[in-house]
């Protein structure tokens, strides 16, 4: 890409943002290798400009060159740090960020990819800043490009799932049950890692298969539709063959953070792991992260 843009396409860049992010298993990695490539060609002394939404979240519409096939932003609120990587197609891209860390100012920084391989060499574009000005505390209730709460076809299939439930555990257990009972495990990308396709929530929903990323994205898009805080959580699952990387959820019931696996009560066809006990489920559960997007 060139290294200046002009100003027309910054504007608009200004305008709105949001953005994708690389799966949730290897993006520590994946980004601990990033910054010794990123390449600034130009640096800037002082933000120009401040942008204001008072939602926690701004959408991100954009033209980039043809031959950009990634675009990295770095989102830094005092000591939060958030980046997230957005494939490009033919030069355009139109998504949504959240702001995680509430009310406040944040620093939004700008590289782009022209290599097929997406932890290739990134350069600076622009660095600018966004005010949000919203006091309500939406924690774990957002949208994101991995999870998303806002989609018309997951809202509408939990109004119906929940239409009789007279509290918040009823709505999620008749979630829960939904995404254990619908969504299979694909077992076949399991073994051949060239058929793993972007677990999110509507990916996951709309081919009704998915790896533990994909359910545990569906149940905190369904959760987060309804009103319930939910976390994504990665970290490391012991089984009888070893085990690996793994996701689940912790969701916000009756005052009390509750631990859920549906990717093995899916594969059990049970209840097992949910609502378990942190000192039983952490036997076989390693938590390591808690996902912003």
């Amino acid at each position: 890409m060139k290294t200046q843009i002009s100003k027309n396409i910054f504007l608009s860049l200004l305008l709105s943002l949001s953005l994708s992010t690389a799966h949730a298993q290897g993006l520590k990695g994946f980004l601990k290798s990033l910054q010794t490539k990123i390449t600034e060609v130009t640096k800037e002394s002082s933000i120009k400009e401040t942008l204001t939404v008072d939602n926690s979240q701004l959408s991100l519409t954009g033209t980039v060159n043809f031959d950009v096939k990634w675009i990295m932003i770095s989102i830094t609120k005092n000591d939060f740090v958030e980046q997230l990587v957005l494939p490009i197609e033919n030069g355009s891209y139109d998504t949504r960020l959240s702001l995680q860390n509430g009310a406040g100012v944040y620093d939004i920084t700008l590289y782009t990819n022209s290599n097929i391989e997406r932890s290739a060499n990134y350069t600076y574009v622009k660095k600018f800043s966004v005010e949000n000005t919203d006091l309500i505390d939406r924690s774990f209730l957002l949208p994101t490009p991995k999870v998303q709460s806002e989609d018309e076809v997951i809202k509408v299939l939990v109004k119906g799932l929940t239409e009789n439930a007279e509290n918040e555990e009823e709505a999620f257990l008749a979630i829960y049950d939904y995404v254990t009972a619908t969504i299979k495990y694909d077992y076949e990308a399991l073994n051949d890692r060239s058929l793993r396709m972007d677990y999110n929530a509507v990916n996951t929903l709309t081919y009704s298969k998915a790896l533990c990323e994909g359910y545990a994205n569906l149940i905190a898009a369904m959760a987060r539709a309804y009103g319930i805080r939910t976390k994504v959580i990665t970290g490391m699952a012991k089984t009888s063959s070893g085990g690996g990387s793994h996701a689940w959820n912790e969701v916000f019931i009756n005052g009390e953070w509750k631990l859920v696996d549906a990717t093995w009560d899916a594969i059990l066809s049970a209840r097992t792991y949910l609502f378990m006990d942190t000192e039983t489920f952490s036997i076989n559960h390693i938590k390591e992260k808690e996902t912003l997007y």
